[in-house]
């Protein structure tokens, strides 16, 4: 056999030329420096052993590896078993930018073909329409692009939270008045349904934006999916949002906080939705410190809590 420092370099032209042929999975990788490792040193055969083991196999009638080979194999098996983790968590982030992509798309064509048709009907009969129909066609058209919209912001919040990162930008402010003044925004006369119990005076230092979209995509969901009152409570060091509906089921509960999920119930009942606004939520939780939770209401309802661990009163 030759020296180890030929082996050494053998074995690192091996790794190169099969990290350089990409893309690759991780078990392909795995195989393929194996085989590679193989043909390099000479053996029968070279076996994977996790987490990072390469196992040569002398054939018949030749000498074990030395000392030398096997430190060089190791030093080998460890950098294969990093680059696969690589490829693995490469191979993962591509397959849920393609699923993102693709349900996004999907989310998008609905509603905008909707409001291609209300906009060609229009355009092509509305002196034949009666004006009863084109108030009908009209409010339609506005309920659409409400729901183009919402998934727009939607969309721009995930790819804000992506650029940004885990990163927030802390600074004082009152809960209560940001809750009061959140809520008849965004829930329009839907705003009594919805009651605010924050204790008066406090300040909390966080990030006033995030604490926004969590609280916001909470109510509304609670508002979409459950049923009022919609109660909204500051404890302690987190924020309450429960509502009267029929709670989660239970095994949803797991997916619940996925992008792109939606519960067999909320299809089923035709409630408008993308499935993004508890995932929004949960990624803000995160920039604030904190985590998002869930638990059955009593006797009835859904209860989301937000922690808020890293806030400062």
């Amino acid at each position: 056999m030759a020296g180890a420092a030929s082996r050494e370099e053998r074995a690192l032209q091996v790794l190169t030329r099969v990290v350089s042929d990409s893309p690759f999975r991780a078990r392909e990788l795995i195989d393929r420096v194996c085989a590679g490792t193989r043909d390099a040193f000479g053996f029968k055969r070279v076996e994977w052993h996790p987490p990072h083991a390469l196992v040569p196999v002398p054939g018949e009638g030749e000498p074990l590896p030395d000392e030398a080979d096997l430190s060089v194999l190791t030093a080998l098996g460890e950098a294969a078993a990093a680059v696969a983790e690589k490829a693995r968590d490469v191979g993962d982030a591509g397959r849920i930018e393609y699923d993102f992509v693709s349900i996004a798309s999907h989310e998008l064509r609905t509603p905008i073909s909707v409001v291609h048709g209300i906009a060609a009907t229009l355009s092509a009969r509305v002196d034949d329409l009666e004006r009863e129909q084109v108030h009908a066609l009209l409010g339609q058209l506005v309920a659409q692009t409400d729901r183009l919209r919402e998934l727009a912001d939607q969309l721009l919040d995930l790819s804000r939270i992506e650029s940004d990162g885990a990163t927030g930008h802390p600074e004082p402010f009152d809960p209560r008045k940001r809750l009061e003044e959140l809520v008849p925004r965004i829930t329009g006369d839907r705003a009594g349904e919805v009651h605010v119990q924050a204790e008066a005076g406090r300040t909390l230092v966080a990030d006033a934006v995030a604490f926004d979209r969590v609280a916001a995509n909470l109510i509304l969901n609670a508002l979409r999916y459950g049923a009022p009152p919609v109660d909204v409570r500051l404890e302690a060091d987190r924020l309450v949002v429960e509502d009267r509906g029929p709670g989660v089921a239970p095994e949803f509960v797991p997916r619940m906080f996925e992008r792109f999920t939606r519960s067999d119930e909320s299809r089923r009942s035709g409630q408008t939705g993308s499935g993004l606004g508890l995932a929004i939520a949960a990624a803000y939780a995160r920039c604030l410190g904190g985590e998002l939770g869930y638990e059955a209401a009593q006797p009835r309802g859904a209860r989301f809590t937000l922690s808020l661990p890293a806030a400062r009163s």
